[in-house]
This record gives C-alpha cells, structure tokens and sequence, in this order.
C-alpha cells in the first residue's frame, strides 16, 4: 500500500431524474467559445478557424495554447487524439455534437483539461479514454466501444493522477461479451481523489466501477449503476490496496454476472476505510449472488463496510432501452437527491406524476445482514437479459480474480 499524499442538478417539485441525462443528451451550449475548430470535411493544413477548420482531433489538440478551447463541428472524427497541453477545453462546437472514434487520452502533461459534451467511442482501441494528467474533468459525454474493451481508465503505467472528475456522461456497453472479468465502465487503476458523479453507468461487460489495485480516496456519488457484470469493486493485489473510497447516494442495481458491490485482495493487505452507504441497492440475475437479503452485496464485506442501504427496486422508466429517470415518488429519489449537487448542472425537470410506475417494497439494511424497516408497495422490473452468454460461475466472489 502506498502512503497517501453531484452530479444531481436542483429537484424541484414533482421531479425525478439522474441528471446525466440532461447532459449527454444535449449539444454544446450556445455560450462555448472556440478558438480553434475541427471539421470532417476540414484540412490539417488549414488554420483552425470556423472558415478554415482542422481535420482531425490530433491537429485541434496540438494547437491549442492553456487556456483555449478546441471546437468539433458535428460529424465523425477517426483517429487517435492525445491532449498534452494544459488547461484547455475540447467540447462539440456550439449547438452541435460531434463523434470521436479511436484512442483517446489526457497524457501526463494535460493537468486541469476539461472535455465536455462530446461522443467518445473507443474503437479499435485498448482503452479509452485513458487519464494520466491531474485535475482532469470529462462531463457530458457519451461514452462507449460497443462491447471492445475497458472505456475509462484513471492512471496506472506509472501514472498517478490526482482529482479527476468524470462527472454526468453515459458510459455504456464497454468491454468483451461473453465477460472476461476485465472490461470495465470506469476502471481506477492507480489514482487519489478521483470524483464519479452523476453518471449513468450501465450494460458494461464487466464492473460498472473498478478500483483496483491503488485507487485512494475515491467518492462515487449520484450514478445510475445498473445490468453491469458487476457493480462496484474495491481490491488490491501485488502489495498494494485501494482506500479510503466513498460510494454513497448512488443506484447500484441488476448486475448479471456476479453481484452490487464486492472486493478483492488476493493474499496480500486487505483495503481499509473504504464504505458502501446510503445507496439504492436491489438485485443480481443470479439468485447466488443476490444474497439472501437481495442486495446484491458482498458477504462477509472484507476491507469495506455497507449500511444503511435501501434495498428496493428504483422503478427505472425503461432501463431496457437505457431512459434511467426515475419517479420522484420513487424512494431512490430521496438517495439520489442527498448526493452533493453539481450547481453547473442547473434545474433539472423530470416530471413523473402520471408515471404507472410506482416504487416497489424496500427494506434497509444497517448491513448486509438481517434487513430492518421496510413498508414500501409497488411492483418490481424484470431483470432485462443481455442476449449474451454468462461468464462461468465461480465458486465464490473471494475467490474471483480482479484483473486489470
């Protein structure tokens, strides 16, 4: 082990929503300003303007000077794009949305860069985007690989960022089906004071959230965690753990390989000061790893602990087609309303009061034990299925390997 060095826009009357939606569903605001442009039909020998713009994302990130921001005209852009100067903005040009495909990644160099509003699909490459600069920010993306590799990665490699945000994008359908139990949504590798907020993170092959092996003081707060392989996992290997991270007031529902929250340390140090609370928590496709109070949580927790968790469906408004709102008569809406709220999100309306959807029976568990307090009514989604193979059960969560 090393030493160590919300999302949720304003509910307001009858409202329900994981705000991320708002986010990725949205071009870039009429109030960006670009400095330097890019277009599908532009040439890198141009000069980066709205008349002459830049063809490729490479060219509009090199150009950049701290404190500017590259614009995408909408369109494909193909390619690899690696941001190494600091402090700038790469985001869709105003009014507008643009698609990136290839490798993408904040190198060493690009602490304090924001990229904003942007699809990020990460075909053919390993893993994108990859973070290795501090103070990094991605917020309002549409991120994916269409079922190809891990999308997110924060760190490892030799890097150690510090304070990333991947605050309010869509990160979905990452990582190789059937599961290998190595493709992740979000992957904390070797970071500290990582923020996931407000995300909708869902149908990944593998865990929604993966940190592992020395990802610290981590706070996962506001997301839509739902029919992942897995949720959320806190593991270590090789000498090294992850601590002191934070999952609160967060959805964390239907995974359909193994179970909500887990972790794993191999036979070395267990993590410590890592803890699962006040979250929405229900379900797991495999009665196995549901556990038997259907939370879908770790028993006996090893280097985390859980508690006062809602165990209850959220009553999603069509999680099969990924619309992750919620009714605001949902009890899930009052643990996502706890979470901090991001003020440059703004209102966020999501009215619901005709929905037929009603909150389903609940129970709250102080642990992951014996479940106290319930007398929630509704009904209860079915668990969506993948139209994938399952991976192989393995004889115990303990005993399944976290890989990189």
């Amino acid at each position: 082990m090393r030493k160590k060095g919300t999302h949720l826009g304003t509910f307001s009357g009858l409202v329900a929503t994981a705000a991320a939606a708002l986010a990725f569903a949205s071009p870039a605001g009429a109030s960006a300003s670009c400095d330097r442009v890019a277009s599908p039909t532009g040439s890198d020998s141009a000069a980066g303007t709205v008349a002459a713009p830049f063809k490729t994302g490479q060219k509009l990130a090199s150009s950049l000077s701290s404190g500017q921001t590259g614009c995408f005209r909408a369109g494909t852009f193909s390619g690899s794009t690696s941001v190494r100067v600091p402090n700038v903005t790469l985001t869709s040009y105003p009014g507008e949305r643009a698609t990136l495909v290839g490798y993408f990644a904040v190198a060493s160099q690009g602490s304090g860069d924001t990229v904003k509003d942007l699809n990020i699909d990460g075909r053919p490459a390993v893993a994108t985007p990859q973070i290795s600069a501090d103070d990094v920010t991605f917020s309002g993306n549409d991120v994916t690989n269409h079922n190809t590799a891990i999308c997110f990665t924060v760190g490892g490699a030799g890097y150690r960022p510090r304070n990333t945000v991947i605050k309010n994008n869509n990160i979905h359908d990452c990582g190789r089906l059937p599961a290998q139990n190595g493709d992740h949504g979000i992957y904390i590798d070797d970071a500290t004071g990582t923020i996931v907020r407000g995300n909708w993170i869902h149908n990944n092959a593998d865990f929604g959230v993966h940190i592992y092996p020395n990802g610290d003081n981590s706070l996962v707060t506001g997301n839509i965690i739902d029919s992942n392989g897995e949720g959320v996992i806190f593991a270590g290997a090789g000498g090294q753990t992850s601590d002191n991270n934070v999952v609160e007031h967060n959805i964390i529902t239907n995974s359909q390989v193994r179970q909500n929250v887990e972790s794993y340390w191999g036979s070395g140090p267990v993590g410590v000061g890592n803890v699962v609370t006040n979250n929405c928590i229900k379900g797991a496709a495999d009665p196995y790893y549901a556990t038997q109070n259907g939370s879908g949580i770790l028993s006996p927790q090893v280097g985390f602990t859980a508690s006062s968790n809602l165990i209850v469906d959220p009553g999603y408004e069509n999680a099969m087609s990924g619309d992750y709102r919620i009714p605001s008569d949902s009890p899930c809406a009052a643990i996502l309303a706890e979470a901090k709220a991001d003020p440059s999100m703004g209102q966020v309306d999501r009215n619901r009061a005709n929905s037929p959807v009603q909150p389903t029976s609940s129970t709250r568990s102080t642990d992951n034990g014996t479940p106290t307090s319930a007398n929630r009514t509704g009904n209860v989604r079915t668990v969506k299925k993948r139209g994938k193979k399952r991976a192989k059960k393995m004889a115990h969560p303990t005993e399944a390997k976290a890989r990189a």
